[in-house]
């Protein structure tokens, strides 16, 4: 007969067995034989010479971005042969994929770093390299991490928006370039011919070649930047000054690139817009009638901003013949487009 022995836990596991005889019916069983079954079990288990392996890439001139390699070793930990197989996910690799480890033995794994998975571009990466068994369920792990330093830029937003300005006037922005890399850094800047032209006048919002047969100005005349070049220390920051230009009743969207020598591209979208103001009064006269000269008659004025920009108001008394008896409850301010301003003006004899 064939005896089998699982165990769900490693251990030293000792049973006892017993095989008896029965002679004749209604008799006792007669031990004829035992026996005791012992049996050590153990968990497959590999130890590495590092739990962490890891990589950093600086690039520098003339660099072509080889790859990078680290051996670590692994020890077959128990007392029984073990076929191990390994994989680690990209930018890394690892040889060979798989190891035939005898008792108590040992093999060199080489763990592979492509620095320029992502091209020209910062980058912290974590991954694992992951070892499994051959008919055992247990795995194993190494960390594996990575950062690659290329010269490279923070800008402190994505979208430049200028809003709506009067026509044929600017507006000027500020963005802050940060280098957070141990590289110096030259940036560009450069307008792409991605961008759109749009009339916005009234209720009309439609592309301005529908309503102007002339071609509308270069992007470069809405858009600019000052610098428009320049370099950035380690650590250091820089202001650069975004210009927009308006294009009167024109709306106009773009995109920039601050391109990075030896390192990546970054994008930037630009708004603008350029519009008259336009505004309505609710009414241009008052007329207060008799007034008691020991009282005061009051009434109300509404200015509404009809147009896209935002515009200011300011209450001149000067003209009036009679100014001191007269009062504004508000005599400056700025409405936003769209919206109005309420003002009670008292007359107080």
């Amino acid at each position: 007969f064939e005896y089998k022995a699982l165990s769900q836990a490693p251990g030293h596991l000792v049973h006892a067995f017993v095989c008896t005889e029965l002679s004749g019916i209604g008799a006792k069983s007669v031990p004829i034989l035992k026996s005791t079954a012992k049996a050590d079990v153990y968990l497959p288990s590999l130890s590495f010479s590092s739990n962490t392996v890891s990589f950093r890439y600086i690039w520098r001139e003339g660099d072509s971005g080889d790859h990078l390699t680290q051996d670590i070793l692994c020890t077959n930990e128990t007392p029984l042969p073990a076929i191990c197989s390994f994989k680690a996910a990209p930018p890394f690799s690892v040889s060979p994929s798989k190891l035939n480890m005898k008792e108590k033995g040992t093999g060199t794994l080489t763990v592979t770093f492509d620095p320029a998975f992502n091209g020209r571009v910062c980058s912290k990466i974590k991954e694992k390299l992951e070892a499994t068994y051959d008919g055992h369920a247990k795995t194993e792990s190494v960390e594996l991490r990575a950062e690659v330093v290329y010269p490279a830029v923070e800008i402190d937003t994505k979208e430049v928006d200028f809003g709506c300005i009067f026509n044929e006037t600017s507006r000027r922005l500020a963005i802050t370039l940060r280098n957070p890399t141990e590289l110096p850094v030259v940036y560009h800047w450069y307008l792409t011919p991605h961008y759109d032209f749009r009339y916005v006048s009234g209720d009309n919002d439609v592309p301005l070649a529908l309503v102007n047969t002339a071609a509308p100005p270069p992007i470069n005349k809405v858009f600019d930047f000052l610098p428009f070049t320049g370099s950035i220390e380690p650590g250091e920051s820089e202001t650069i000054c975004a210009t927009f230009f308006g294009v009167p009743d024109v709306r106009v969207t773009a995109t920039a690139l601050c391109v990075i020598e030896n390192g990546p591209e970054f994008s930037l979208s630009l708004k603008g817009q350029a519009s008259l103001p336009t505004f309505r009064l609710s009414q241009t006269e008052f007329d207060f009638g008799e007034v008691p000269y020991n009282r005061a008659a009051e009434s109300e004025l509404t200015i509404h901003n009809t147009g896209l920009v935002d515009v200011q108001f300011f209450v001149d008394l000067s003209k009036l013949d009679f100014p001191w008896l007269v009062d504004v409850s508000k005599r400056a301010g700025k409405i936003p487009s769209r919206d109005k301003q309420k003002l009670t003006i008292r007359f107080r004899p």
